[in-house]
């Protein structure tokens, strides 16, 4: 359950605020962030350029199963240099936040919430004119690994085959051939079809 402040939620309730996207890149070569403002923003120890009316993020679905989500960012009216950036980072399944601000009637974030975690799988940029630019974004959700089985069992080889000195299921093929399990005090001494009085 999405749990929001009680101070997010009279503003809201006020409807003098604005909602802001806030995209957190981990890259190989540090963190980045950009916003849909028009300001450099500060927040949570890292900092967000300004990408105002040139960011647009798709809708971001809520899934009750496990298929694979993804959401993508346009970043639209970038010089070409970009692509000379692309191409020198290291990107491709790196980790993404998509976050949501809540900004009141002043410009200034009262609240931020993670909507959207994943890893960077697909870039296009796309030439446009004026030597201007177009940059693409698939993210993939974090659930795409949930739905995967591998050949791992609950046996004790499997689990050596893993770690060689851990012995956590070394009893299972007893647990599972047919055993006799005695109830009571006395076990197996009670005698059979015997009336237990109150």
């Amino acid at each position: 359950m999405r749990v929001i402040p009680a101070p997010v939620i009279a503003l809201l309730e006020s409807g003098r605020f604005s909602i802001r996207y806030m995209v957190l890149f981990d890259l190989a070569s540090g963190l980045a962030g950009v916003w849909n403002d028009t300001y450099t923003l500060s927040y949570g120890g890292n900092t967000y350029d300004p990408l105002a009316g040139n960011m647009q993020v798709s809708t971001i679905r809520a899934s009750s199963d496990l298929d694979t989500d993804r959401v993508t960012i346009n970043f639209t009216n970038l010089q070409n240099a970009v692509s000379t950036i692309i191409a020198n980072e290291v990107w491709h399944q790196r980790p993404c936040t998509v976050f949501v601000a809540f900004l009141n009637d002043a410009g200034e974030v009262q609240h931020v919430e993670a909507r959207f975690s994943g890893f960077l799988d697909h870039v296009e940029i796309s030439d446009a004119a004026d030597d201007l630019s177009t940059v693409t974004i698939s993210v993939e959700s974090n659930s795409r690994e949930l739905g995967r089985s591998n050949g791992d069992t609950r046996n004790d080889a499997s689990q050596r085959r893993r770690s060689a000195t851990d012995g956590f299921f070394k009893h299972t093929a007893n647990v599972a051939a047919d055993a006799s399990i005695n109830w009571g005090r006395k076990g197996p001494q009670y005698p059979r079809g015997a009336v237990i009085k109150r």
